[in-house]
This record gives C-alpha cells, structure tokens and sequence, in this order.
C-alpha cells in the first residue's frame, strides 16, 4: 500500500515544520510541562503543523497521525497543551471517509480559520487521493488473480478432459487388440480342421445321393407291380359306366 511521505505533508499549504514551531516560544513551553509518555506528548514526533498550531502530525511506529492542540489552563495559570488524536493518515481501508468523520467533530464549534480549514482539507484530499490508488491498486490485483484463478480452473478442466478423452482411446485399442486376438483365433480353429469338414460333406453327398437312387428304384417297382391292377381298374370301371348310361336309357323310354 502506498503511504503518505513526509514530502506529501510539507507540499500542504501552511504548513510549518518542526524546527519552525519551535522558534515559537510558548508553544516549546507548553509541551516542555508535559510528563505523559505518549507519542502525541512528545514534540520531536512531530513533523509538521499548521501555522496556527493548533494542529500537527506525528509520526510514531513508521505511521502518521493528525492530533489537535489546545492550551489548557488550570486554576492559579499552570499551563500545559490538551491534545486529540484525530485520526490515523496511513490506516488500512478508505480511511479519507474516517478522517473526515474525526474533523468534523473536533471542528464542529470551532471551525478555525480559512487557512486552517484549507490545511485539513488538503490532508484529507491527499489521504483520498492515496486511498483510491491503493482501492483501484488492490481492484487490478483481484481482477488479474480471477483471471488467474479462471484460466488455473480451465486448465484443470482441459486437464481432465485429456485424461478422459487418453482413457477412451485406450480401452479402444484394448477392444482392438482382443478383436484381432479372437479373429486370429477362430481363423486358427478353421485352419485346423479343414480336411474333417470336407470328408463330412462328401459323406453327406453320398448319402443324399443313395437315398434319392433308393427312392427312384422303390417307385419304378411299385409301377410295375400296380401296372396290371391299373388295367383291371379301368376295364371294371368302363364296364360300370357303360352299365349306368344303359340304365338311364331304359329308365327314360318305359
């Protein structure tokens, strides 16, 4: 994440530095009564304040803070500064949106004057500025890891379609070989028994060929045993005929 530098502070219109405030000799006096060990009470923190002095930014763990410092008076004039820390220049998150939150509260009965106004409104805009790279910054970042992440999840899925489409060619060349293996071995089985296929045709033949002399043999015999039969058969029914027609004749002239 991109931080706010020291050069982004001293660039703030009114600003002062350090060394400059210091030359302001009740301002070093107020924070020379103060016995508090916490880094807003510490005056070498300090980077930079507005003209005015009543407000600076202190710098404490590499991280910036603004704070707001007020005079405080106690009975019988004992003087020592009341400071608020405001809020963090260098947090994480839109932090410009909780800065601005913090203003307006320590603001709000006490606006101060156009050049202070002007001094909190140029910090604010600089901390939005860097919150809105770091935002778009962090945008690009998740944009390209989606796409990283898609073409990982592609790649797997191509992966996967490879491995299944190997298998497949696999489990065919497989069905290949055993096809040419059982082809190989039926045409093995005719080889071997050719010559007893053949001699069981011819016998079949032979067979065929006897049973059908056989038949023919039967038949002529049966002709020529029934062949004098035939005759009788036919000369008896002429004679039965030639009977009933006589028959009918009479039957018609008596």
């Amino acid at each position: 994440m991109k931080l706010m530098k020291e050069e982004d502070l001293f660039s703030i219109p009114d600003a002062v530095t350090l060394k400059e405030a210091r030359e302001d000799e009740e301002f070093n006096f107020l924070f020379s009564k103060v016995k508090s060990k916490k880094p807003k009470f510490d005056l070498n923190k300090y980077i930079c304040f507005h003209k005015e002095l009543r407000f600076g930014v202190y710098k404490h763990e590499n991280k910036f803070y603004l704070a707001k410092i007020k005079k405080y008076i106690h009975v019988g004039k004992y003087v020592k500064p009341h400071i608020t820390k405001i809020g963090e220049l260098t947090k994480h998150g839109e932090n410009w949106d909780h800065l601005k939150a913090g203003l307006s509260g320590t603001t709000f009965l006490n606006k101060g004057s156009e050049s202070e106004q002007l001094f909190l409104q140029s910090i604010l805009e600089k901390q939005r500025a860097l919150d809105e790279q770091r935002i778009a910054k962090e945008k690009r970042a998740e944009e390209k890891q989606r796409k990283l992440d898609e073409q990982i999840a592609e790649e797997k899925k191509a992966e996967v379609r490879q491995r299944e489409l190997d298998e497949k060619i696999a489990e065919e060349k497989k069905a290949e070989v055993r096809q040419r293996e059982l082809d190989e071995k039926i045409a093995e089985e005719k080889k071997a028994r050719p010559r007893k296929g053949g001699e069981e045709e011819e016998g079949w033949l032979l067979i065929s060929k006897g049973l059908k002399l056989l038949i023919a043999a039967i038949w002529g015999g049966l002709l020529v045993l029934l062949q004098p039969l035939l005759s009788l058969f036919l000369v008896i029914a002429g004679l039965v005929l030639y009977v009933f027609v006589l028959f009918m004749i009479v039957s018609f002239f008596a």
